[in-house]
């Protein structure tokens, strides 16, 4: 076991690049100029960005360039308007801001009276010109009717080019992950190296690199894949930046069920009779509306997943004859490891068989063949099933006190567990995970040019991987067996495995890992615009603690190879 504790580590950043410095933000921007019919730059001109779903509103002035800018403003829809004495007050309709997006607008006043009014429909270039960042945007639309196995939202991030999905080998068959979440690699990095953030707070776990807690798909506004080159906010090769949905003006909810059982599946080549029985739901709700209008807003989802499937393991045993000790149809003479001469006839005395071998017999480690397979190369046949519960809640409030004050908090929790059975005793796995994040976020506006977005939020992850259902109850194995000075714990109590040459492993599983991960993060960013030039400062504090138990063969691993004796059985044959 490894427990690691970060002092609190400080970074602070500045940025005198242009618009680029919010590109990475939890949030978007819209900015541009305000131009006459001959293109001149028009200083002084009243702008304002008003959301059409929270009625948050955003006023600012065009500086002495013309330019205007709206930092750290919520993913959504909005309208611009632009107002100026002895010209046409202008309103560009139905902007829409991704998260991590730059929107770039020039806008051009007609002369004429202020009570005269010009509306232009938004028809913004999808194509950045301002920075050197690459990714793709993965819309509400995209995350709520594209068709996902398990409904992981990273399987979206899969489709963009660069990215690699990397479950470690521990996806279910029907595409629910055991762990947390998926891994991705992106543009050929290792997947410990991109960074995921929801709400502007980290939510990856360490030990793999995936997200670090479970979230219903449906409670996702959208979420952008960034790649190539970053500001110095980031120093991962990419990131997932999400946006979790809010509360609106509107009330608004979802109710779904997603359902997959036997008789829809294809009969597999080893299915014989019946199919196996397969059960796969998920169900639950999404739902958010006004507390108080154009004030306060509310929204709450929850989603749970419940899997049953009985699979139909094989595996390759001893014949029953091996199992005494007749080793009679194996042509190779069996040699005695003591006198160097074969056994008589390849049989072995049971007098000569180790107390460890009887005992991993008499444990059931080892089955004898299913009736009827007995010739087979695959003469054991068992069911396998394996459960999975999963519970996620997410909850969301913000508040507009007024156009210079915004506030949100978010919290989302979930818990897993999953329980695969082996029809081999001794290779059950029992996987369960929790995990729970939470951000509090303030955006304050001290003057058109200055706005500070403060943050806190918290991080934890806690996984449990190849624990034995039964290790509460079962003997200590370590004792059992009588095999000293090694692991005692409860929490890794495997039975010993026996690797046999030519046939298999049996007994207890390799690994057991149980990571925790509480990280706290304290964060606060300063946008001034000063003319062309936008510079941002900024700090991260992150109060880290990491706790890793990672064991292998806790209870001890022996390996039959059948030397010296010359037998592939070996397993039953004294050494001492």
């Amino acid at each position: 076991m490894s427990t690691r504790r970060f002092a609190p580590f400080l970074t602070i950043a500045l940025f005198v690049i242009g618009m680029k410095v919010w590109a990475q933000q939890p949030t978007g921007a819209i900015g541009g100029r305000v131009v006459d019919s001959t293109q001149a730059v028009v200083p002084g001109a009243e702008v304002s960005a008003h959301n059409l779903e929270t009625g948050l509103t955003r006023n600012g002035i065009s500086n002495e360039e013309g330019l205007f800018r709206f930092p750290a403003l919520p993913a959504g829809r909005y309208d611009l308007t632009v107002n100026m004495q002895g010209f046409k007050k202008v309103v560009i309709s139905n902007i829409k801001l991704d998260v991590g997006s730059i929107v770039d607008q020039t806008v051009v006043l007609e002369i004429g009276q202020v009570t005269e009014q010009v509306t232009v429909e938004a028809n913004i270039n999808t194509v950045n010109t301002i920075s050197p960042d690459l990714g793709a945007v993965v819309g509400e639309q995209m995350v709520r009717e594209l068709p996902l196995n398990g409904r992981n939202f990273v399987q979206l991030a899969g489709i963009q080019s660069g990215v690699v999905p990397d479950t470690h080998g521990r996806s279910t068959a029907g595409g629910i992950n055991r762990r947390s979440g998926i891994a991705v690699a992106i543009s050929g990095s290792r997947p410990s190296s991109t960074a995921f953030i929801f709400d502007g707070i980290p939510f990856k776990e360490h030990f793999y690199g995936a997200p670090g807690t479970l979230q219903p798909i449906d409670s996702i506004q959208e979420f952008k894949v960034q790649k190539g080159f970053f500001t110095g906010r980031y120093d991962s090769a990419g990131v997932i930046n999400l946006v979790t949905k809010s509360g609106t003006n509107r009330v608004h909810g979802t109710i779904w069920e997603f359902f997959r059982n036997d008789n829809f599946d294809a009969r597999k080549f080893f299915d014989v009779g019946k199919l196996p029985e397969f059960r796969q739901h998920q169900y639950g709700f999404e739902t958010g509306g006004p507390a108080i209008r154009n004030k306060l807003f509310w929204f709450a989802s929850y989603e749970a997943v419940r899997f049953f499937r009985i699979g139909q393991g094989f595996a390759t045993v001893p014949s029953v004859a091996w199992r005494n000790g007749d080793l009679s149809s194996v042509k190779t003479p069996i040699m005695d490891p003591l006198t160097g001469q074969p056994f008589p006839n390849n049989q072995i005395p049971s007098t000569r068989f180790a107390p460890f071998t009887k005992q991993f017999l008499d444990e059931g480690f080892i089955p004898p063949p299913t009736p009827g397979r007995e010739n087979l190369a695959f003469n054991y046949t068992g069911q396998a099933p394996t459960v999975q519960d999963d519970d996620k809640w997410v909850w969301r409030g913000d508040y507009v006190k007024s156009d210079k004050d915004k506030f949100f908090g978010r919290a989302i929790y979930s818990k897993s567990s999953l329980v695969a059975r082996s029809p081999l005793k001794g290779l059950d796995d029992d996987t369960p995970l929790r995990g729970t994040n939470v951000v509090l976020n303030w955006t304050h506006v001290f003057t058109p040019r200055l706005l500070v977005d403060g943050r806190v939020g918290l991080n934890r992850s806690w996984m449990a991987l190849a624990l034995l259902p039964s290790r509460d109850t079962d003997p200590i194995w370590s004792q059992q067996f009588k095999i000293n000075n090694i692991n005692t714990s409860t929490l890794c109590n495997f039975p010993p495995s026996a690797d046999i040459a030519g046939i298999g492993r049996f007994g207890g599983r390799g690994d057991c890992i149980r990571p925790i991960d509480n990280d706290y993060y304290y964060m606060a960013d300063l946008n001034y615009t000063r003319g062309k030039h936008q510079m941002a400062f900024g700090f991260t504090v992150v109060d880290k603690f990491i706790q890793q138990l990672a064991a292998s063969w806790t209870q001890g691993a022996f390996s039959f190879t059948g030397s010296p004796s010359g037998g592939m059985f070996i397993l039953k044959i004294s050494i001492g």
